[in-house]
């Protein structure tokens, strides 16, 4: 019997269909008999796109490397009437199979077949769920993080610690492939970009007998394909707001941690050359603006700073000596209190000055718990794409996509000044994280011959993650006084200060942090469809 089959050749690192899909089928007439040399075309109904191919000698039919979307089928040869499949929907990563059964009779005469697109996939041994657009625009998320989709699909779950896992995998670990280019950082996890909901036409998520194109992935395989323009200009205009005059309050303490979200954007898609060129671009913002409080938080008195201990009382209300550490007395060499409990001003040394200065004046007259305060929360990220799709012939398809994101966070500080930072006791205080990220893809699909089809990708991405903790660019620990330590000069920022019985000074939960992150991949993988003859057989 003869086949036909399809060889992957020429892959650096094969991705295959990871942003495309494929219809094929096998066109017979009424005995079941297959018919050769059949005229086949698709058409994107949206764009108008066309594509043309015949049917070898086994009435077998392929076209590869197609852009999801919805098609319609046309089948036509002398002696048989005019196949219309219309209502075709190509899902990302699919290779759908339209049969077709030709009925005798002139080509002038029409079969229309509107029948849905078959759900089960019978062409491969792939386990995947698929959020078709409707889903991915109509479905709420919280920050609309179009990842989140992935805990539709059996087998992926959140763990304890709100992570999400796949088949028991490990968790960050799963690649995410936008456009069919490789989206996830190389370090510290995340994705250098995340186009929002309203840019998303198809998120796919494999989750067992992946291909020989996916790798590095403990439990699932993410895709998603971005929106195209078509013939039709279409844009969306969106906010959504969160506010905490909206939210319930705390049952037992009746009050509303103060929270200002606002994310608005918008999309705009349509032709550039009608049936040829298409241009479709999007932005969207997100800022949020909150509080942190750090009550009842203890620093130095005025007095203390000077020296002046003499307030200093235990629980009894008995002074609490403060001893001299350069003297001694006695056998058991006991050293000798300040007295009045005051340190002279001469002793105090000027790393000990330069430290104290961090903190603010205390809010109230007492030794302890004197200060209380809210700290602002800002959160802002700047979101774009802008994607092209060009088609230079019936045998040359094209497009390319920019994306990028800016991102800063600046968390809650005890105190108000930069170079102070501060945080509740026992409490981790992250310094500011900002982040440029990009990404660019170039895909261009050829079509040599009705047999072989070549599919180009070009990506690059880059991420730079800053993270500055407080003081950074003012603060060295020669300018603090201590000296002695490498790069002492170097303006690094407020060290971790931990005192007892006092709040923290600086950035304890991260340290300076500059990373570039860049990749850049070519990938380009040629579909090339044989007849294969079996022995003792004769090709017709």
């Amino acid at each position: 019997m003869l086949r036909a089959i399809t060889l992957a050749l020429f892959g650096l690192t094969a991705f295959g269909q990871g942003n495309t899909g494929s219809i094929l089928g096998t066109l017979t007439d009424a005995s079941s008999a297959v018919v050769p040399s059949a005229k086949v075309t698709i058409t994107n109904v949206l764009t108008g796109v066309k594509l043309e191919n015949t049917t070898d000698s086994q009435g077998n039919y392929l076209f590869n490397f197609l852009s999801p979307g919805s098609y319609k089928v046309e089948a036509e040869v002398t002696g048989f009437k005019k196949f219309v499949r219309e209502n075709i929907t190509l899902e990302t990563g699919r290779q759908l199979r339209i049969d077709a059964r030709l009925e005798t009779g002139a080509v002038t005469e029409t079969v229309s077949v509107t029948a849905q697109t078959p759900l089960l996939e019978t062409e491969s041994g792939t386990l995947s769920g698929t959020i078709e657009n409707r889903q991915v625009s109509s479905l709420p998320t919280l920050g609309r993080n179009p990842q989140d989709f992935r805990l539709l699909v059996p087998g992926v779950v959140l763990n304890r610690d709100g992570n999400s896992i796949t088949q028991g995998g490990l968790v960050r670990k799963d690649p995410y492939y936008i456009d069919g280019a490789h989206s996830s950082n190389h370090v510290w996890s995340g994705n250098p970009v995340n186009p929002n909901p309203d840019v998303i036409q198809e998120f796919k998520i494999v989750t067992n007998s992946f291909s020989a194109e996916f790798g590095e992935t403990s439990g699932s395989v993410m895709q998603s394909t971005t929106k195209s323009g078509n013939n039709e200009i279409h844009g969306t205009l969106f906010e959504f707001l969160r506010n905490d005059k909206l939210n319930a309050g705390n049952y037992y303490t009746h009050s509303r941690p103060i929270l200002r979200q606002n994310q608005y954007g918008g999309t705009i898609g349509g032709p550039i050359k009608k049936n040829k060129t298409f241009y479709f671009g999007d932005m969207q913002v997100t800022t949020q603006r909150g509080t942190s409080a750090f009550n009842n938080l203890t620093v130095p008195t005025q007095a203390f700073r000077d020296g002046n201990f003499s307030s200093l009382t235990n629980a009894a209300n008995v002074p609490v000596p403060i001893f001299d550490p350069a003297t001694t007395s006695g056998a058991n060499n006991q050293r000798t209190a300040f007295p009045g409990n005051i340190i002279p001003a001469a002793r105090i040394s000027r790393a000990a000055r330069n430290v104290q200065a961090l903190y603010p004046l205390p809010q109230v007259n007492t030794n302890f718990a004197n200060y209380t305060n809210f700290g602002s929360v800002k959160n802002e990220n700047r979101e774009y794409d802008i994607k092209i799709d060009h088609n230079f012939t019936d045998s040359d398809k094209f497009f390319a996509r920019y994306s990028g994101r800016k991102s800063d966070s600046t968390p809650a500080s005890a105190f108000p000044d930069f170079k102070s930072g501060g945080r509740n006791p026992g409490q981790l205080g992250f310094g500011q994280n900002k982040n440029h990220s990009r990404q660019a893809v170039v895909n261009h699909v050829h079509i040599f011959s009705p047999r072989i089809t070549n599919d180009l990708h070009l990506g690059w991405f880059q991420t730079y993650p800053k993270r500055i903790v407080a003081g950074f660019g003012e603060v060295s620990t020669n300018s603090l006084g201590i000296l002695g330590l490498p790069n002492g000069d170097n303006k690094l920022g407020t060290p971790d200060f931990v005192f007892t019985n006092y709040a923290p000074l600086g950035s304890s939960g991260d340290t300076l942090f500059f990373e570039l992150q860049d990749s850049k991949s070519l990938v380009n993988v040629t579909s090339w469809v044989l007849e294969v003859v079996p022995y003792g057989e004769t090709k017709v």
